[in-house]
């Protein structure tokens, strides 16, 4: 993608948060101390591991907790610049620069550090648990299951209200969201 479409799409993103940048800032901010508890959980959960597996778990654990560091920063680099570019008074200078820190080499490393550590380590986590045999069978799988299918899950709650027929629909009267027409 361009620089200047990649610049028009931060803008607009910019400009879809402004009214709800103190929302923005809470989700951010639950996002990191989530992430942080996550690290932590890794280290805890690699003490259950048997003698025999304790080296497994633990490097899953340190992965697990770069993988949630990574996040923690990524999701700071994101989050929190995007609510604060909804402030900008230029709002095309503020989607450059949200489009060049976030675009930045040390970016991707921390989003590749995200994407990559917590699935990988979800992952060994789950293995060494099974393999140790100090749990039992279903709670390695349900972890490992869980927590890869929390990562995928979509982010937000999208507003939305049944309709006469029973199909979803977004909420009417939001001018902000294209197709909803106020009241």
């Amino acid at each position: 993608m361009p620089i200047g479409a990649a610049a028009n799409t931060a803008a607009s993103a910019a400009h879809s948060v402004g009214k709800q940048k103190g929302q923005v800032y809470f989700s951010n901010m639950l996002v990191i101390f989530g992430l942080g508890t996550l690290g932590v959980s890794f280290f805890a959960i690699a003490v259950l591991a048997s003698d025999r597996d304790r080296v497994l778990a633990t490097i899953a654990a340190v992965i697990g907790w770069f993988g949630a560091f990574c996040g923690a920063v990524v999701n700071v680099l994101i989050g929190f610049n995007l609510a604060a570019a909804a402030t900008a008074r230029a709002p095309s200078t503020a989607a450059q620069i949200l489009v060049s820190g976030n675009t930045a080499a040390v970016a991707k490393v921390f989003f590749i550090g995200y994407l990559a550590g917590i699935p990988v380590a979800t992952i060994l986590t789950g293995i060494a648990l099974w393999r140790s045999q100090t749990v039992p069978r279903w709670l390695p799988v349900l972890f490992a299951v869980g927590l890869i299918i929390a990562a995928l899950a979509p982010p937000g709650i999208r507003r939305s209200r049944p309709s006469a027929d029973g199909a979803r629909t977004r909420s009417a009267g939001d001018p902000d969201r294209p197709g909803c027409r106020a009241k």
